[in-house]
């Protein structure tokens, strides 16, 4: 029977924009609480959350992506962890525009001096940890309800739906003889 495969796959285009516009709103959502909560630094991780809609078959899945360090943002990090790279906590320093104490404002400070205080702050961070600051959690929490709410109304039409299409050949069948009205 063509009828419930052609309902299928508009059904399966139906939950892929709906996952595509839970996508916006998710992004949107994750990169507000990165500015509420003081996380952006370079603009590096804003820029770069990002999701991507697969279809296969059947199955609709919905990927957010971002940079990697986002999850010592989600998570924290331990204390008596591994040290963070050296070369990312400079990169830090640079766009937050901390300085060596000692140094005044408009002078240059020395590479010695900021690579010593970026090795201090990544000891730091190694030795006491870094206590998580969620952003995925609450953004998906934030419009899970709505997204479960609107795939439930969207299953709900494909059956009804469905169950029209085919009341409507058995009707056919059966020489039209058959009156059928649901509501």
């Amino acid at each position: 029977m063509t009828h419930n495969l052609e309902i299928t796959d508009e059904l399966v285009k139906e939950i892929s924009n709906i996952l595509g516009r839970y996508g916006d709103t998710l992004v949107t959502t994750i990169r507000q609480l990165l500015q509420d909560k003081n996380k952006i630094a370079s603009n590096k991780l804003y820029d770069s959350i990002q999701f991507n809609v697969e279809v296969d078959g059947l199955i609709v899945t919905l990927q957010v992506f971002a940079e990697d360090y986002l999850k010592f943002i989600e998570l924290g990090r331990a204390p008596n962890s591994k040290m963070p790279p050296i070369t990312s906590i400079l990169n830090w320093i640079e766009v937050r525009g901390i300085r060596p104490r000692g140094i005044p404002k408009g002078n240059q400070s020395l590479p010695r001096l900021e690579q010593s205080l970026a090795y201090a702050i990544s000891k730091s961070i190694a030795r006491n940890g870094i206590p998580p600051r969620p952003i995925l959690a609450p953004a998906v929490n934030s419009s899970k309800d709505k997204l479960e709410d609107e795939v439930g109304k969207t299953l709900a039409q494909s059956i009804k739906n469905i169950s029209l299409k085919q009341i409507a050949e058995a009707a056919k069948e059966l020489g039209n003889k058959v009156t059928v009205q649901i509501n």
